[in-house]
């Protein structure tokens, strides 16, 4: 046998081994569709487990708002009243309502202006001093407009001048004078609502001004 046909047959024998060795092609398409399918799976599971989440933690949330809400209506049962034009006082800050009010527009210059679409503004006017030793902060969401059983809280009047009480700082022995302002339905009777004072560190026990 001659070394030419010799190398013939090995070469052969190799390209054989080759083609053994190599994986059918139904095989690789199997392989891709079931990895496909596992993806999908692992996919679908994962946002259940977002939704029980959010399930879980909406429920706390309603648990926490309710445990306010019980709170606040409990301070108002055990609330101390004061008259308008009467001064409440702690060891740090003293609170007066001198007037009450109401618009459908609050408007300063030419640019400045807030419009109530389907409501109106009750404007509380209120005096507050700071009987301390130190710099005292207070800011309008301590108070709350109760009307019904409703509570309305503040609204911020931001661009106005001093006259809307927002954020504010007292140093000792001073006192402001300025507006509260909450948007209140148009039905709402100014004169059977009550102004709820909250702020714990303030007055140990919550206050209830009455506004007529």
């Amino acid at each position: 046998m001659s070394k030419e046909k010799t190398r013939r047959k090995k070469h052969k024998s190799r390209e054989k081994v080759y083609i053994v060795k190599k994986n059918p092609f139904y095989k690789n398409i199997w392989f891709y569709i079931s990895f496909i399918l596992l993806i999908n799976t692992l996919v679908t599971m994962i946002p259940n487990k977002t939704t029980n989440k959010v399930k879980i933690d909406n429920t706390s949330k309603k648990k926490n708002i309710k445990s306010v809400e019980e709170k606040e209506n409990k301070k108002m049962d055990e609330a101390t009243e004061v008259k308008i034009n009467e001064t409440f006082s702690s060891e740090k800050l003293s609170v007066k309502i001198n007037k009450v009010g109401e618009t459908e527009e609050i408007k300063e210059g030419e640019f400045v202006s807030y419009k109530s679409e389907s409501g109106k503004y009750a404007l509380i006017n209120v005096t507050i001093k700071n009987l301390s030793d130190k710099l005292e902060r207070f800011e309008s969401g301590a108070f709350k407009l109760v009307s019904n059983e409703k509570k309305y809280s503040p609204s911020i009047m931001i661009g106005l001048k001093h006259d809307y009480i927002n954020f504010e700082s007292l140093n000792p022995d001073m006192e402001m004078s300025g507006n509260l302002v909450f948007e209140v339905p148009k039905d709402v009777n100014l004169s059977d609502s009550k102004l709820l004072f909250t702020d714990s560190d303030i007055f140990k026990d919550s206050i209830v001004f009455k506004l007529k």
